[in-house]
């Protein structure tokens, strides 16, 4: 995988050297990664109705993942893989979930890529657009497929490994 393009930060999943450390210092496995993002972030539709400001709100059109993690630590400034309490989290779609968790798994040099398609799992019976990561698991020698969004909850029977039923 060495060379690829989700071997190294893109454009929307470049983060400064000091995030960097800041990532470096949660370790290089895969799933406290994509926790440690879930940990930054919460629904707009869990946010509505909280009483936030608009800028608050306005947090769901942040695109890079620097500018989320940026975000969060103003919030609060403890090591990533603290959860906030829901009023310290940046208000993101599952887009930001999928490009937080991607530029974690990069800067820790795991390959990973944002996918978007569409989930099954969310509202019986219909398939919702959405986004999740992938990295490459060299032990598994395939593509493992996250949903760092739901990561601990039972919305999926393994969203650290959204591999199709054989």
């Amino acid at each position: 995988m060495e060379g690829s393009p989700a071997a190294g930060a893109g454009v929307f999943t470049g983060l400064t050297d000091a995030q960097v450390a800041l990532v470096l210092a949660v370790g290089n496995d895969p799933l406290k990664l994509c926790a440690a993002a879930q940990g930054l972030l919460r629904l707009p539709g869990d946010a509505f109705g909280a009483e936030l400001s608009d800028q608050h709100l306005a947090e769901r059109n942040t695109r890079p993942a620097s500018g989320l993690l940026q975000r969060a630590l103003e919030f609060d400034g403890s090591p990533l893989d603290v959860a906030r309490p829901a009023e310290h989290r940046v208000v993101g779609t599952c887009r930001h979930y999928a490009v937080l968790a991607t530029a974690f798994l990069r800067a820790v040099r795991i390959p990973a890529r944002a996918r978007c398609g569409f989930a099954s799992y969310f509202v019986p019976g219909k398939h919702v657009d959405h986004w999740i990561t992938e990295h490459w698991s060299e032990g598994d020698r395939r593509w493992l497929r996250t949903d760092p969004e739901v990561l601990g909850t039972d919305t999926v029977d393994r969203p650290d490994d959204l591999r199709p039923a054989d």
